[in-house]
């Protein structure tokens, strides 16, 4: 849109505030969050977005905040996206494998899930609805560099949280983005009142993104009560892909002193289309989530992908 990148910071945080606020709501109704394990994430993580904004207004003093925001955003988004998609590709396989027993299989932990869960540093803290016990050193450590990322890059933290809570806490993917709505709502609360009261925010446009953007969490959380883990991460990682192939673009723009406005458009282009394959494939999760339960035929190969009711 233009924005000059701590406005666009602040904005985000102002509609990933509300955004998360409702996706909190209908996951709550769902039974899909463990409000305890957000909380206890979302304290730490506080800390961590004043000095994430901390850290981003010192780059504003060096004037070199937009391209170290991309930067740190491509690494992240980049790593994150690729190690998602490797993996649910990987579990997809074995799903295909096994038949009709994957309706009976139960959900197994990632092997570095395993590790840190083994880690038996005192205090421990149990999760019942999330069935894990972890040391409270992990998830001070995890929180307090979510919140770093929110309020350096202005994320919410999201794309950050629920491949954490998956492959790090071990818990199911449709369990992970309830939970992770807590931690956003708190943090994204806090930064976004931060770059308000500086005057970093522009409400409008926020407000302009909010009317389109709560319909779509409405709906994307009534999908995950019929599709499985790995296709909620299989969208996430392709989804955080496109869109760092996005700030890929907009950096090569801001290397080249904004001399190739051609860069910034695609840039615009691939960040949008990041958004509508999102949307799309969702839609089209659930209307082939709708053939399976009715008994209707459906590609042999997304069968795994779909809960069976």
């Amino acid at each position: 849109m233009g924005l000059p990148v701590t406005l666009a910071v602040g904005t985000s945080l102002f509609w990933v505030f509300f955004n998360s606020m409702a996706g909190a709501i209908i996951h709550r109704n769902h039974g899909n969050s463990d409000i305890k394990l957000g909380i206890y994430i979302a304290l730490p993580s506080l800390i961590g977005v004043e000095a994430g904004i901390q850290l981003a207004l010192y780059m504003r003093s060096l004037g070199v905040q937009e391209v170290a925001i991309l930067c740190v955003s491509i690494g992240l988004m980049t790593f994150i996206g690729a190690y998602t998609i490797i993996e649910s590709l990987k579990r997809k396989d074995y799903l295909d494998q096994i038949g009709d027993e994957r309706n009976v299989v139960s959900y197994l932990p990632t092997a570095s899930a395993r590790k840190l869960q083994g880690i038996q540093l005192p205090p421990l803290v149990h999760f019942n609805r999330s069935g894990i016990t972890v040391s409270l050193w992990i998830i001070l450590i995890m929180g307090f560099l979510i919140g770093v990322s929110t309020g350096f890059i202005g994320t919410g933290g999201g794309f950050i949280i629920v491949p954490a809570l998956v492959y790090l806490m071990g818990i199911p993917a449709v369990l992970a983005v309830g939970t992770s709505t807590m931690p956003v709502v708190l943090s994204s609360l806090y930064g976004g009142g931060r770059y308000l009261l500086s005057g970093d925010v522009a409400i409008r446009i926020g407000l302009v993104i909010l009317s389109t953007s709560i319909p779509g969490v409405i709906y994307g959380a009534s999908v995950t009560k019929y599709v499985r883990g790995v296709a909620i991460r299989m969208v996430l990682g392709m989804t955080i892909l496109i869109v760092s192939a996005g700030a890929i673009l907009k950096l090569g723009w801001l290397v080249f002193d904004k001399t190739l406005p051609l860069l910034q458009s695609l840039a615009y282009i691939v960040t949008i289309g990041g958004m509508l394959f999102s949307m799309v494939t969702v839609v089209l999760l659930r209307f082939i989530s709708r053939r399976y339960r009715m008994g209707k035929r459906i590609p042999l190969w997304s069968e795994s992908l779909f809960q069976q009711h």
